[in-house]
């Protein structure tokens, strides 16, 4: 058996519903299953109805999004792995299916174990990856800055290397100490030499996904089209996203981003893509808080180029304070 797993928070029936009802119709048969944060009983209900397995998780000592991590391993440790073949995890929000998975990894994953979509941009090309490498891992920024992105949100795999990849993903990201260390902790673990012969980099042409906020989002296009090392793809009058070879993509992510694109997909699934809570957010799944919190934004103003200054001289006790700071007044919203 195969399984769907993602992770909502927050999130109205209306925000899931292109994803649920993309699963749905893509012919997809394994189970589906659900990390559940902060959700209403009707959210829960939506979910249970449509055939999800539905698993209450809590926030505890990280963020959201290296948590989910966790959550997942902790969820997957618990069932009989030969009972499992493949293992999708995806964002939920701005993640649509286009066909079935299972066929896709049938035929190619070969003998891989972990499938990674490229985002068709080096890290040091693209703005949010740049910055996000630098402050999480900025001793490590030289070694995978040149390196291709490779998106945290659309990864797949067999069952138990998955299962154990997650927990490699949430420790890792874990020691950097921020909100947004998910992408960044994945990226440098696929291009380790003990993990790199499991991994299968799937480029955006081979068809599995494509990452729209890299490859089409109108408000980076023109500064990113010279760095992209795959081209744009092609989107029909229906909304149906191809690769230049015209095979529709089993994967569409960051639709959200493509206003007309996003208007036919709420049409086809009944979903609603805006994004249902403040403008701060990450290019991901979920909300980044603080950043309308007013003690955040004045320590944000008077304090930002004296800690721009120390991540420069690499000044390890301020950036553990900023840090920490940073966590206290998020919390603080």
């Amino acid at each position: 058996m195969d399984m769907i797993i993602g992770c909502i928070a927050d999130y109205s029936v209306d925000n899931i519903k292109n994803w649920v009802g993309s699963i749905n119709v893509s012919g997809f048969t394994g189970e589906k299953r659900a990390l559940c944060y902060n959700l209403s009983e009707e959210v829960m209900k939506y979910l249970r109805d449509n055939g999800f397995h539905c698993h209450e998780c809590q926030l505890k000592e990280s963020h959201i999004f290296v948590r989910r991590f966790y959550d997942q391993w902790n969820i997957l440790k618990r069932l009989d792995a030969s009972d499992y073949r493949f293992i999708i995890a995806t964002d939920t929000r701005d993640v649509i299916f286009q066909s079935n998975p299972s066929e896709w990894l049938e035929r190619n994953l070969g003998d891989k174990r972990i499938m990674a979509s490229s985002e068709c941009i080096r890290f040091a090309d693209e703005d949010w990856g740049n910055k996000t490498l630098k402050s999480c891992y900025g001793h490590l920024y030289d070694d995978f800055s040149r390196n291709i992105v490779y998106n945290a949100g659309t990864i797949a795999g067999e069952f138990k290397a998955m299962r154990d990849f997650f927990l490699n993903v949430y420790q890792f990201g874990l020691s950097a100490e921020a909100a947004e260390s998910d992408q960044p902790a994945l990226n440098i673990l696929i291009n380790l030499e003990h993990i790199k012969p499991l991994v299968k980099f799937a480029k955006q042409e081979d068809g599995w996904c494509t990452q729209l906020g890299a490859v089409m989002d109108p408000n980076t296009i023109e500064r990113y089209r010279p760095k992209l090392l795959e081209p744009s793809p092609r989107i029909d009058d229906r909304g149906i996203v191809f690769n230049l070879n015209d095979i529709p993509f089993v994967i569409v992510h960051q639709y959200d981003r493509i206003s007309g694109l996003s208007d036919l997909i709420d049409k086809r699934y009944g979903g609603v893509t805006r994004n249902p809570v403040a403008k701060s957010v990450r290019s991901g799944d979920v909300q980044v808080t603080g950043a309308g919190n007013p003690v955040y934004r004045l320590a944000k103003n008077l304090c930002g180029p004296f800690y721009r200054y120390a991540e420069k001289k690499n000044w390890e006790s301020v950036l553990k304070a900023g840090k920490r700071i940073k966590r206290f007044l998020r919390g603080r919203q």
